[in-house]
């Protein structure tokens, strides 16, 4: 065999390490990146010693969501920067998170249903949920989330630290992969309390919904009591969304005021 080929070989060679680097370079730090799991915050849903995989690039082009586990860099006064944590997207830029003395979370005076939390035996009660220091209530600004872990009691997060910017995300953990036996998705949980519907139901009662098909619609409600009004205009902002997707809403307009007379829904 010529010296020319033997280096032509090698080129081909040298040539397949650089492109496979490069490629498992942009897929490590753009697309998707394994983490192992070294805490004890996430229990039950993740143990020590098990794999996830993390999605970095759908969150480049949506938002996270409630309910979405992700890996973060904690601040830099509560652990080492290589040491990413991972926990649960509780609060979303524009809520008001609350702990209360019944134990549970709540997100513009609803309570949430988080099954998920960490309970001392399988399939019996969650762990009461209780702020770590004075505060316990968190009102979340423009990219920033509250996270926390499952095992409320064994979990140094939000409650403590705060809330987390965005640009402290690293990725969505979406896929639990190893050991083999523990494959499989990780299911985001829904809220179906805080979707709008059912937070004009709540708030108004069934009675009040009108047929929204065909019709501009105006909502006109005041103040309720135990109900703060900036939590009023949350939910008619998070309800105004929904409704405008509904086929056959051509316009929605509320307001809100305070009075001492019953709450009304008109359709106009």
């Amino acid at each position: 065999m010529s010296q020319r080929p033997a280096l032509g070989c090698l080129f081909e060679i040298v040539e397949t390490l650089v492109l496979t680097l490069i490629i498992f370079f942009v897929i490590q730090n753009f697309v998707a990146q394994p983490y192992k799991i070294q805490q004890l915050s996430m229990q039950r849903t993740l143990v020590e010693d098990q794999y996830v995989l993390v999605d970095k690039l759908t969150p480049r082009f949506d938002t996270y969501k409630r309910g979405d586990i992700v890996v973060f860099h904690p601040p830099a006064d509560w652990g080492r920067e290589d040491t990413p944590y991972i926990k649960r997207v509780i609060g979303q830029p524009g809520d008001v998170v609350e702990i209360r003395d019944d134990g549970l979370v709540y997100i513009d005076d609803v309570a949430i249903d988080e099954p998920y939390v960490y309970s001392d035996e399988p399939g019996g009660p969650a762990q009461a949920t209780t702020s770590q220091l004075e505060q316990a209530t968190w009102t979340i600004g423009e990219g920033e989330y509250f996270l926390m872990g499952d095992h409320r009691s064994n979990s140094a997060d939000s409650r403590t630290f705060g809330t987390v910017a965005t640009d402290r995300i690293i990725g969505r953990a979406w896929l639990r992969y190893w050991p083999i036996d523990t494959f499989g998705v990780l299911p985001t949980p829904t809220y179906p309390e805080l979707s709008g519907s059912a937070l004009l139901t709540m708030a108004l009662g069934e009675e009040f919904l009108p047929n929204f098909q065909e019709r501009d619609f105006l909502m006109h409600w005041v103040e309720k009591p135990g109900t703060s009004l900036d939590a009023m205009t949350r939910i008619t902002l998070r309800a105004s969304r929904e409704l405008r997707a509904i086929p056959g809403v051509r316009n929605f307009g509320a307001h809100i005021g305070r009075a001492e007379v019953a709450d009304e829904v008109v359709g106009v």
